[in-house]
């Protein structure tokens, strides 16, 4: 027996760059959809960076750098972090650094060795000891 329903819905999950309004990209996605569908924002977090060269940055580098004997790749990364929302609305530098492994955040085998916790903690110390002295 054929079954159609009355109605659908879809979640999508959009991630932008810093610097994109988000409200042009849903003009341009409302635009693109048929008419008897509506489009509603769930969610919005705005993407948030720090540049490479930053004092803050190079720091973070530094360090990260001593405690891992190689220094850390610098890269922006598509996942939401909390900067985005400890940062709304101030103009202050920020790095990620964690103890976990990229790609394994919020899946269900999400794990970080007590070693690795124990390394950030450390670092995390070396970091404000520089950044504030």
């Amino acid at each position: 027996m054929n079954l159609t329903p009355d109605n659908c819905t879809v979640d999508i999950d959009i991630r932008l760059p810093p610097g994109v309004d988000h409200a042009a990209v849903v003009a341009q996605v409302e635009k693109l959809a048929p008419e008897d569908v509506s489009i509603s924002i769930l969610d919005f977090k705005p993407a948030v960076e720090s540049q490479p060269g930053d004092s803050f940055v190079k720091l973070c580098v530094d360090v990260c750098g001593r405690h891992r004997m190689v220094p850390p790749e610098i890269k922006g990364v598509s996942y939401y972090s909390d900067g985005t929302v400890l940062l709304d609305g101030l103009s202050v530098p920020f790095a990620i650094i964690g103890p976990g492994s990229l790609g394994l955040s919020g899946q269900p085998d999400e794990s970080v060795s007590i070693e690795n916790v124990l390394k950030a903690v450390d670092i995390y110390q070396d970091v404000a000891r520089a950044w504030l002295s």
